[in-house]
């Protein structure tokens, strides 16, 4: 599921379509993740991580109190990143594929049982296992609860560089 959040982000972040990625992530880290796309799109520009691919995953650290289940999860991943204007032109990086890591954050209720084969990677609404349809806020139009803010599901809650 960690991979599959992890294209599903990144295909948002180069498509410049942030609502592709609202059922997986928390509110704060969409609310940075669409203002950051919206500043591309404002300037004309967008990020391309070209020939993308997950290396390896692997579980750094795992935490759970009276609130939350806490799950950071180290990726590393390769691709060519660069920017480029509405013509294609490159304004920055270049074509070359290289690795980097970063460390992704996952949180969900110390309450919650994530159901197998439901849930938001699988086009389901956590609470009432519906077609997963949302609003901006996070809203499942079937059931009326915030699915985004972790109470059923793992939702992505941060992304940090990895040392």
């Amino acid at each position: 599921d960690v991979q599959k959040v992890f294209f599903v982000v990144e295909e948002a972040w180069t498509e410049c379509k942030p609502l592709m990625s609202r059922q997986v992530m928390a509110d704060g880290i969409w609310q940075q993740h669409q203002i950051k796309i919206q500043q591309y799109l404002d300037q004309h520009r967008r990020n391309v991580l070209d020939q993308l691919a997950v290396t390896d995953l692997t579980i750094v650290s795992a935490h759970s109190d009276q609130n939350f289940d806490t799950v950071t999860v180290q990726v590393l991943a390769a691709c060519a990143d660069y920017d480029v204007d509405d013509k294609g032109h490159l304004l920055r990086g270049d074509h070359r594929v290289g690795p980097w890591k970063e460390n992704w954050t996952f949180q969900r209720s110390s309450d919650a049982t994530t159901k197998v084969g439901a849930g938001t990677m699988n086009a389901h609404c956590p609470n009432c296992g519906g077609p997963l349809d949302l609003d901006l806020q996070g809203v499942c139009k079937y059931c009326h609860v915030v699915v985004t803010a972790g109470k059923y599901d793992w939702v992505l809650a941060r992304i940090s560089q990895a040392e």
